[in-house]
C-alpha cells in the first residue's frame, strides 16, 4: 500500500526508505516537493516563497491537534528535557525541627568509641532509637526523656539545601526512525 504524501511513520531500522525523509526539521525547496508543500505549508518553518521545513521530531514526541480543536496548534513546539527546580516552581512547604529542652540523663564515657551512633529520643521501650551516625561518644545509662516542652524552630532557622541542578523531565522512551512520505498518493479532502 502506497503512503499518503505527508504521512509520518516510525521505522525500526536505521535506513530511510525511498520516497521518505527524516523528520529532522530540514529545509526543502517548494518547487521540488510541491505536493508535500501543498499539504504542510510552513507549519514547521520556511519562508513560504522558496522553502518550507519538515517537522523536527528529534528528541520530541507528538501531541494531537485534532483539526484545531485543542489548545495545541499545528506546528507548535514546547516542553523541555530537563528542569531545574527553583523557589518559584516548588510547592509551598515547611521543614520543622523539634528540640527537647529537658536535660538528658545519659552518662557519657569520654574514652568510648567515637564512631558509634548517637542515640536520640526513645519514647517507649517498643519504639526504636533514632540514630545519627557520626563522631559522638557512646552513651550509657537511661535514654533521654520524652520532650515535655518541645520547641519547634521556624523553617527559616533550618536553612536551605540543594544546588539548583536540573533533573530529567522525560517520559520513558523508545528511539526509532521517524520519517515523512514525500512520494505517494495525495490524500483526498472531505
Amino acid at each position: 500500500m502506497d503512503p499518503f504524501v505527508g504521512e509520518i511513520r516510525t521505522f525500526s531500522f536505521g535506513k530511510i526508505p525511498n520516497g521518505w525523509m527524516a523528520c529532522n526539521g530540514q529545509s526543502l525547496q517548494i518547487k521540488q516537493y510541491a505536493a508535500l508543500y501543498a499539504l504542510i505549508g510552513t507549519y514547521f518553518g520556511g519562508d513560504g516563497v522558496n522553502t518550507f521545513n519538515l517537522p523536527n521530531l528529534q528528541g520530541a514526541t507528538v501531541v494531537a491537534d485534532y483539526l484545531n480543536r485543542t489548545s495545541y496548534k499545528l506546528g507548535a513546539t514546547g516542553g523541555t528535557e530537563t528542569v531545574a527546580l527553583t523557589t518559584a516552581t516548588t510547592p509551598a512547604h515547611a521543614h520543622y525541627v523539634i528540640v527537647n529542652t529537658n536535660v538528658p540523663t545519659a552518662n557519657v564515657q569520654p574514652a568510648a568509641s567515637y564512631l558509634s551512633p548517637l542515640a536520640l529520643h526513645q519514647t517507649t521501650a517498643a519504639t526504636p532509637l533514632v540514630a545519627i551516625n557520626g563522631y559522638a561518644p557512646a552513651a550509657t545509662g537511661s535514654n533521654p526523656p520524652a520532650p515535655a516542652n518541645p520547641v519547634v524552630l521556624p523553617a527559616a532557622t533550618i536553612g536551605t539545601d540543594g544546588a539548583g541542578a536540573a533533573h530529567n523531565n522525560m517520559s520513558p522512551y523508545l528511539t526509532m526512525n521517524v520519517c515523512i512520505a514525500t512520494l505517494g498518493n495525495f490524500p483526498p479532502r472531505n
